[in-house]
């Protein structure tokens, strides 16, 4: 994975402006390893791919993260201290091992993979988060047998699918990453969800916007293009921002 470099963040940021969060999430990961093609990179099972996303927003931003939630029956504020190196310590498949899974439940046996960025993309398009997980389901399902007869993805019985979909969270931990919270103010227990597609997205933009500001100022005030200034070092740009605010 290579370091992203000020341009590198205002290129992500714009491309993605216009794309739905799936999108960007790939974008972000096209800029940080180009010779992964794009497909590749969708093909990816969400939990390798979002384990992508974690350790490019460390070397961008660093390993701690910082996110905050409200209890959901008094509203008390909570901070959640992360870590990207303890998150990405729970295991991912390998690449290559998303089509290879086989289940056997209520009678059945079912082979299927794992979810990707295009399975995730199509699951959105979806009128309600129902419907969406009937499509993820469907399209992840190669084949469903009861003895020999097949039963289709979207006829399986409501056991057989929460039983492939509790297979998919085992075999993809990081797939989606949930945290059970208890408030210390009244003692209310839930889970909490991070998405690191969202969250790395919305530090990609608040950079973008303030590398922007930092153009704006130096080309103001020594008649530089975004280029000239987006070439500095970080430390030679903050350096100089402080000699035009002196």
């Amino acid at each position: 994975m290579r370091t992203l470099a000020a341009r590198d963040i205002l290129a992500v940021w714009e491309a993605g402006l216009e794309r739905q969060p799936v999108e960007r999430a790939l974008v972000a990961l096209e800029r940080a390893l180009p010779d992964l093609p794009r497909e590749r990179l969708a093909r990816l099972p969400l939990g390798q791919r979002d384990r992508l996303l974690l350790e490019l927003r460390a070397q961008l931003f660093g390993d701690a993260l910082s996110a905050s939630t409200r209890c959901p029956s008094c509203s008390e504020a909570l901070e959640l201290p992360l870590s990207v190196a303890e998150i990405c310590g729970q295991d991912t498949p390998g690449d290559g091992q998303s089509s290879a899974f086989r289940l056997e439940s209520d009678g059945l046996e079912i082979r299927f993979r794992l979810p990707n960025s295009e399975d995730e993309e199509e699951a959105a398009r979806q009128p309600d988060p129902e419907a969406g997980r009937a499509v993820l389901l469907e399209r992840c399902i190669a084949r469903a047998r009861d003895g020999k007869r097949v039963v289709p993805a979207g006829q399986l019985p409501e056991a057989a699918a929460a039983a492939l979909a509790a297979r998919m969270a085992e075999l993809d931990p990081l797939a989606e990453l949930s945290f059970s919270l208890t408030c210390p103010n009244c003692g209310q227990e839930w889970d909490e969800v991070l998405d690191p597609a969202a969250y790395l997205w919305a530090e990609i933009a608040a950079a973008a916007q303030h590398l922007l500001a930092e153009v704006h100022m130096l080309a103001q005030a020594y008649g530089w293009r975004e280029a000239d200034v987006l070439a500095l070092s970080a430390s030679r740009r903050n350096q100089y921002l402080e000699l035009v605010g002196s």
